[in-house]
Protein backbone atom coordinates (compact mmCIF):
# COMPACT_ATOMS: atom_id res chain seq x y z
CA UNK A 1 0.00 0.00 0.00
CA UNK A 2 1.55 3.68 -1.27
CA UNK A 3 2.11 5.87 1.62
CA UNK A 4 -0.52 9.18 1.05
CA UNK A 5 -1.42 12.29 2.28
CA UNK A 6 -5.15 12.23 3.33
CA UNK A 7 -7.27 13.27 0.44
CA UNK A 8 -10.76 13.03 -1.04
CA UNK A 9 -12.63 13.08 -3.71
CA UNK A 10 -15.58 15.75 -3.86
CA UNK A 11 -18.95 15.66 -6.01
CA UNK A 12 -20.25 18.83 -7.01
CA UNK A 13 -23.66 20.28 -7.77
CA UNK A 14 -24.06 23.47 -8.58
CA UNK A 15 -26.39 26.31 -11.15
CA UNK A 16 -24.96 25.63 -14.31
CA UNK A 17 -24.62 29.36 -15.01
CA UNK A 18 -22.07 29.73 -11.77
CA UNK A 19 -20.30 26.72 -13.06
CA UNK A 20 -17.26 29.14 -13.78
CA UNK A 21 -17.62 31.27 -11.04
CA UNK A 22 -16.84 28.05 -9.14
CA UNK A 23 -14.21 26.92 -10.97
CA UNK A 24 -12.42 30.04 -10.96
CA UNK A 25 -12.55 29.68 -6.88
CA UNK A 26 -11.36 26.33 -7.15
CA UNK A 27 -8.17 27.29 -9.63
CA UNK A 28 -7.72 29.78 -6.03
CA UNK A 29 -7.53 26.62 -3.66
CA UNK A 30 -3.74 25.11 -3.70
CA UNK A 31 -5.76 21.92 -2.02
CA UNK A 32 -7.29 21.20 -5.24
CA UNK A 33 -5.01 18.48 -6.90
CA UNK A 34 -7.56 19.05 -10.11
CA UNK A 35 -10.79 19.41 -10.85
CA UNK A 36 -13.25 18.52 -14.10
CA UNK A 37 -16.71 19.13 -15.54
CA UNK A 38 -18.75 16.19 -15.68
CA UNK A 39 -22.10 15.67 -17.03
CA UNK A 40 -25.00 13.67 -14.86
CA UNK A 41 -26.62 14.97 -11.48
CA UNK A 42 -22.85 16.88 -10.67
CA UNK A 43 -21.28 19.25 -12.53
CA UNK A 44 -17.49 18.88 -11.27
CA UNK A 45 -15.26 16.38 -9.89
CA UNK A 46 -12.69 17.88 -7.78
CA UNK A 47 -9.37 15.67 -5.76
CA UNK A 48 -8.38 17.46 -2.93
CA UNK A 49 -5.00 16.76 -1.22
CA UNK A 50 -4.01 18.40 2.13
CA UNK A 51 -1.35 17.58 5.16
CA UNK A 52 -3.51 16.53 7.74
CA UNK A 53 -6.73 15.21 8.48
CA UNK A 54 -7.78 18.43 10.06
CA UNK A 55 -6.27 20.31 6.83
CA UNK A 56 -8.34 18.38 4.69
CA UNK A 57 -11.59 18.61 6.58
CA UNK A 58 -11.42 22.34 6.40
CA UNK A 59 -10.95 22.02 2.74
CA UNK A 60 -13.48 20.19 2.06
CA UNK A 61 -15.71 22.43 4.18
CA UNK A 62 -14.61 25.13 2.07
CA UNK A 63 -15.44 23.72 -0.87
CA UNK A 64 -18.97 22.68 -0.17
CA UNK A 65 -19.99 26.20 2.08
CA UNK A 66 -18.76 27.57 -1.79
CA UNK A 67 -21.78 30.51 -2.75
CA UNK A 68 -21.97 28.65 -5.87
CA UNK A 69 -22.24 25.09 -4.70
CA UNK A 70 -26.18 23.65 -4.86
CA UNK A 71 -25.44 20.32 -2.77
CA UNK A 72 -22.05 17.85 -2.99
CA UNK A 73 -20.85 14.52 -2.16
CA UNK A 74 -17.46 13.33 -0.47
CA UNK A 75 -15.86 10.34 -0.78
CA UNK A 76 -12.77 9.70 1.39
CA UNK A 77 -9.69 8.05 -0.04
CA UNK A 78 -8.76 5.17 2.14
CA UNK A 79 -6.69 2.98 0.11
CA UNK A 80 -4.61 3.69 -3.41
CA UNK A 81 -4.74 0.91 -5.40
CA UNK A 82 -2.94 1.68 -8.40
Amino acid sequence: MKCLMPSAFVLVSCESDSAELFAADLRKMPSVEYAVRVSGVYEFFVKVNSDTDEELKKNMMEIRTNNWVRSSSTLMVVKTLL
